[in-house]
């Protein structure tokens, strides 16, 4: 009986040893990660927008049935799998992400599943660092002009405007340093006062990436007309486009003129054809050499500009004309310049002028005012003769000699200054009127003169001054 209950005993012990052996491999995990893959499963895989690879180790226990996937499906993110023969449960799965050349980040998850464990794993790739303008190019006008560019970005940027650029365009806001997002960013530009267009590129540069806007900015239009078409203002670039700019219809009607840049003979030709120009306005214009001849004397001689001089006979019987400004780069203004311009009025002489040839302003009947530079040391022969609306005159200091008929026929001529301490010498003829027809009927002319103080002694010592001199002061 003790044996049988022995047996009995032996047989349980050996069930319940299988039967412990069986609920222990029953409890064991069916999916045993490495430490290094269950940090990965815990804190996810972060890739950067250049893409990359992961892998990661796990074993499927007892031979179980297991599956995984990517979810969504994607074609950016892939896995593939490597198996240990040594150790059949042993897999490595290789997870490749592919580059993102996208403006947002994208997210997948990789789902494993053994027997009822699964486990996911959080995979998200970081967007390419961007800066998107909605043009690359901006145009705008030839006037003072504020206009904004639309940036959405991701990453942070500056604002970089070209040299070419810097001189006239500027960020209102005055910031160039700029965070990720949408911004509106606003631009102002100076007037384009020249006839050529211009351009500047702005840069929107990020730490790995940029951008750039091309801005052109037209130019301002050679030819601006009032509404009537009698006042014009042109900007000439190159010389001698006068004749491409003006219609024929611009010729007759065209009565104040502004002319700003470069003009030679072939301009002058073209003006001398506006035949109701009254008002001429050359003060920032700029004469060059070249061109065609504005001039031929007595059939065999022809004239040609020269850089910045009034070379003789340039306005030779310009009659209409009333009123002029002389390019302020006028260095002399040669023989005959303004003959018989019987209609002008007044007229500038620049500081620069340093020589006034003879007869340049002989027959400028309707003459009133002029100025003359303190560079002028001499006045040449019949200068000013026949100027009988000239009132006034000044003799600048550095002036010695005053030529014969240099002011004849001034009939109206009331006032002379004198500036210079060293009394001017003269001739009997230099201020003289015709009183008959032989060209021995003449008188001096008389007028009031005015003199630096000190030198009245010399005056009264010259027979020649005094016999103009109605009376003399000192000043």
């Amino acid at each position: 009986m003790k044996k049988i209950n022995l047996q009995i005993s032996l047989w349980f012990i050996a069930i319940s040893c299988v039967l412990i052996v069986s609920c222990s491999k029953e409890d064991e995990p069916q999916l045993i990660l490495s430490p290094e893959s269950e940090m990965l499963f815990t804190n996810g895989i972060i890739f950067p927008a250049e893409g990359g690879e992961q892998s990661m180790s796990f074993t499927i226990m007892n031979q179980t049935w297991w599956h995984s996937q990517i979810t969504p499906t994607n074609k950016w993110c892939t896995v593939e799998y490597k198996y240990n023969f040594e150790q059949s449960n042993e897999v490595t799965a290789y997870i490749h992400v592919a580059e993102n050349a996208e403006h947002n980040e994208r997210n997948a998850q990789f789902v494993i599943k053994v027997g009822d464990t699964q486990k996911e794993l959080n995979i998200k790739q970081k967007s390419v660092n961007f800066i998107q303008l909605p043009e690359k190019r901006y145009e705008i006008r030839h006037v003072s002009t504020t206009f904004q560019i639309e940036v959405l970005s991701n990453c942070n940027y500056a604002i970089e405007i070209d040299p070419e650029g810097q001189s006239w365009i500027y960020n209102k806001e005055g910031n160039l340093q700029y965070q990720p997002g949408k911004q509106i960013i606003t631009f102002i530009s100076s007037e384009n006062e020249k006839t050529s267009p211009r351009e500047c590129k702005i840069t929107f540069k990020g730490e790995s990436n940029s951008e750039q806007i091309e801005i052109y900015q037209a130019a301002k239009p050679a030819l601006t007309l009032s509404e009537n078409g009698t006042k014009a203002r042109i900007d000439i670039q190159e010389p001698g486009k006068l004749p491409e700019i003006l219609s024929t219809t611009d010729l007759t009607k065209i009565k104040d003129l502004t002319l700003i840049g470069y003009i030679n003979g072939t301009d002058f030709v073209i003006m001398e054809k506006m035949t109701n120009l009254i008002h001429l306005d050359l003060s920032h214009a700029n004469i060059r050499s070249g061109g065609d001849s504005y001039q031929r004397i007595n059939n065999d001689m022809d004239y040609f500009t020269k850089d910045n001089e009034i070379t003789d006979y340039l306005f030779l019987n310009w009659e209409k004309l009333e009123h002029i400004l002389l390019p302020e780069q006028a260095k002399s203004i040669g023989e005959c310049a303004f003959n018989h311009c019987k209609n002008l009025k007044n007229i500038n002489i620049p500081n620069r002028v340093k020589t006034i040839g003879a007869y340049a302003f002989l027959g400028c009947i309707a003459l009133e005012d002029i100025h003359l530079p303190e560079t002028l040391t001499k006045i040449e022969d019949s200068t000013f003769g026949l100027c009988k609306n000239l009132s006034i005159i000044t003799i600048p200091q550095n002036v010695t000699y005053i030529g014969r008929w240099a002011f004849g026929n001034c009939s109206r001529l009331q006032n002379v200054i004198i500036k210079g301490k060293i009394t001017p010498t003269i001739t009997p003829t230099s201020f003289v009127e015709e009183t008959g027809a032989s060209i021995e009927d003449i008188a001096p002319l008389r007028f009031v003169l005015y003199i630096p103080k000190g030198c009245k002694e010399d005056y009264q010592n010259n027979s020649i001054w005094m016999a103009h001199a109605i009376a003399i002061f000192e000043e």
